[in-house]
């Protein structure tokens, strides 16, 4: 639904009372973009503006790009963007990643 927040929508932490940019949604949980990683309870965070046409998708592809600099080269957001790009390619409904567990690809082992 239009109403929902997804990539891209700018909210309000309300805990915090931080403006945050949405990397991604996945089940009750948000992924902010910016600097360190991390989540925060859906339910803690109120829509301020939905992601303009083709903002959403640009931020996707940003994500999926990224160079994840913590250590071990992964990063939840990344790995999330790839996957939701790869099922849009595919045709696969916009929410399908909602009830998908952010897991570290296959083949992406971290290192030591």
């Amino acid at each position: 639904m239009r109403d929902e927040i997804d990539t891209g929508d700018t909210v309000l932490h309300k805990p915090s009372g931080e403006t945050w940019v949405v990397a991604a949604v996945e089940g009750e949980h948000l992924y902010w973009c910016g600097w360190p990683p991390g989540r925060a309870h859906l339910a803690d965070c109120e829509l301020l503006e939905k992601a303009k046409e083709g903002e959403a998708l640009r931020l996707l592809h940003q994500l999926a790009e990224m160079h994840c600099s913590d250590g071990d080269g992964w990063d939840a957001r990344k790995s999330i963007a790839i996957a939701r790009l790869a099922a849009i390619k595919n045709g696969a409904p916009a929410p399908w990643y909602e009830s998908q567990p952010a897991e570290r690809p296959a083949g992406e082992a971290r290192r030591a």
